[in-house]
């Protein structure tokens, strides 16, 4: 007996999104209220019901001696459809906005007694409102503004920025910003008419930072310009291949990679103003200890600047773990050290992925990194608790895609 009520409660309630909606419903009594006014003939016609991708034929009644007849529909404010006539040919459609269309036909056109209405996304009812008339009625733009109408944010003037430091002091703000880097260099280059520069490079395998801080505009020469924008890319020579590049807006350019051998190397800058000065900083960390070499040069570099940028120490020059597979989702069951700290680092071993993501499942817990390093690497670092199993899962996306995959333990904080 004590069912009997949770029992006819189901049989009384209605699914969800099934009930005609009030909201479609004040609206379309809106719109014919308002259609009324200066209309020779208003009905609402019966709701249909639609879901998903579904096409409905409408029948219409005849305008009588009215010149024009009006359709207006109302649906669920994330439903998108459309109204035309027989055949839907896209010059004799009407499209959605907010869930709701007008679809006015005259004389001149012909007006039709059946239309069919497409819906493309979204469930639910739909009300219909028809009138017939000799002048035009209000539009559902105005008799609807909750629905249909945008509101226009005019950008507002900022106004001028601060003034660009001197050269030789973002210089040393950039020397003091950047701590524990085992070399930094700094140089001087003169810059093209253009605003452009190129500096041949010698890099060795590790990571590296470059920054290039040209000088601000002259005031003089140009009065009205308060800030400036300088890009710049690293390419390896002679092929070409760019190895990163700071498109961002800001005066200063930064360049951040790993390398996975030494090579030469160009860095080109362009967006100075005049034939000034740039400097150019360059600041280089030894490659990670454990970060294993026999993936080629390529892979090394991903795997070592997804641990550089995370900031990650290694307890050893020894992996844990090693792993290689392909595209698709992986799963892999590791046994580690209970009450060690570990670090998970995987890396596509080729240019063919569009993405990669890694997820540890210990226990109750995930870490996860699912956005990656520029598409070609990602890292979690966790602690192992005991007697709880470790699984790591991989997936890589895109077509002759490979990866690979190296646990190393993690050095306790200094």
């Amino acid at each position: 007996m004590k069912l009997t009520p949770l029992v006819a409660f189901f049989l009384v309630a209605p699914f969800p999104g099934v009930a005609h909606g009030a909201d479609a419903r004040e609206l379309a009594q809106r719109v014919a209220q308002s259609w009324k006014k200066s209309a020779k003939e208003v009905r609402q016609l019966p709701a249909r019901f639609f879901v998903g991708e579904e096409t409905q034929s409408v029948t219409l009644p005849p305008p009588g001696e009215a010149k024009c007849a009006h359709l207006a529909i109302v649906g669920p404010r994330s439903a998108s459809f459309y109204v035309g006539e027989l055949g839907l040919s896209s010059e004799l459609r009407t499209a959605s906005v907010g869930g709701v269309v007008t679809f006015t036909r005259c004389r001149d056109r012909g007006i039709p007694l059946r239309v069919l209405v497409a819906s493309t996304a979204g469930r639910g009812a739909y009300d219909f409102v028809w009138a017939a008339s000799d002048d035009p009625l209000e539009s559902i733009n105005s008799l609807l503004p909750e629905r249909v109408a945008t509101i226009a944010f005019l950008p507002q003037d900022p106004g001028a920025g601060p003034p660009t430091a001197l050269r030789p002091v973002r210089v040393e703000a950039a020397r003091r910003r950047v701590t524990g880097a085992g070399k930094v260099d700094v140089t001087d280059h003169n810059v093209e008419s253009d605003g452009s520069f190129v500096v041949p490079f010698r890099l060795d395998a590790g990571c590296h930072r470059i920054d290039v801080i040209a000088d601000p505009p002259d005031v003089q020469l140009f009065p009205k310009l308060s800030t400036f924008d300088v890009d710049a890319e690293l390419r390896e020579e002679p092929d070409g291949r760019i190895v990163a590049r700071d498109r961002t807006d800001a005066g200063d350019a930064r360049l951040e990679f790993c390398l996975g051998e030494n090579a030469a190397y160009s860095v080109s800058a362009s967006g100075a103003h005049g034939a000034v000065y740039a400097s150019v900083v360059h600041f280089s960390w030894p490659l990670p200890p454990g970060v294993p070499t026999f993936w080629g040069p390529d892979t090394v570099g991903k795997l070592a600047y997804t641990a550089h940028v995370r900031n990650f120490r290694f307890a050893s020059n020894h992996p844990v773990l090693v792993f290689q597979g392909a595209g698709g989702t992986t799963r892999l069951p590791i046994q580690l050290e209970p009450l060690g700290c570990y670090a998970v680092l995987v890396a596509t071993r080729s240019e063919a992925g569009r993405g990669l993501s890694l997820r540890v499942m210990h226990g109750p817990h995930d870490y996860v990194d699912e956005r990656g390093v520029r598409d070609h690497s990602a890292a979690v670092a966790f602690c192992v608790r005991p007697h709880e199993p470790v699984m790591v899962e991989i997936d890589a996306r895109g077509s002759g895609v490979s990866w690979g995959l190296v646990v190393l333990r993690t050095a306790r904080p200094r």
